[in-house]
């Protein structure tokens, strides 16, 4: 009998701490849930200006009167939005992209003035840009097809 009585506390004891361990589990999961949604949300509020931006260099059709002037002027308006409104936001390959785009239009070797930029940098930037802009689709999910939803 006391076998039994003691069997039974010590089942009590593992399914009460079991069923514990679950709820902070399931806790856990919902806040990060919504932690994960409020991020998406303002991802999509917040990279759209710096995917408005990077069309200073589009590859169809390719701009040619961009100058080398309007590059550090980019620059300049990717690092303010970056410190302003959505450096905070960019998962960490986005935020790579980010300063790989940054560390190309910083070049110490590109010319400076207002010359027309080169074939050969306005081709090198705009896969940077493209590729900051692919990194901010897998951010938003927007390449994506939901399963359920998916042909």
């Amino acid at each position: 009998m006391e076998h039994n009585a003691a069997s039974s506390i010590v089942i009590a004891a593992i399914t009460t701490l079991g069923a514990f361990i679950g709820a902070l589990i399931s806790h856990f999961l919902i806040q990060r849930r919504s932690v994960d949604l409020a991020v998406h949300r303002s991802r999509g509020e917040v990279y759209k200006a710096v995917w408005e931006k990077t069309g200073l260099l589009p590859k169809w059709p390719r701009r040619t009167d961009v100058k080398y002037s309007d590059l550090r002027r980019f620059s300049e308006e990717l690092r303010n939005w970056y410190f302003l409104v959505g450096g905070l936001y960019l998962s960490d390959s986005a935020r790579a992209a980010y300063g790989n785009l940054q560390e190309a239009l910083n070049d110490p070797r590109r010319p400076q003035g207002t010359d027309n930029v080169s074939d050969s940098d306005y081709t090198l930037l705009q896969i940077s840009c493209s590729k900051l802009r692919t990194e901010l689709t897998h951010d938003l999910l927007s390449r994506k097809r939901m399963f359920l939803f998916s042909r």
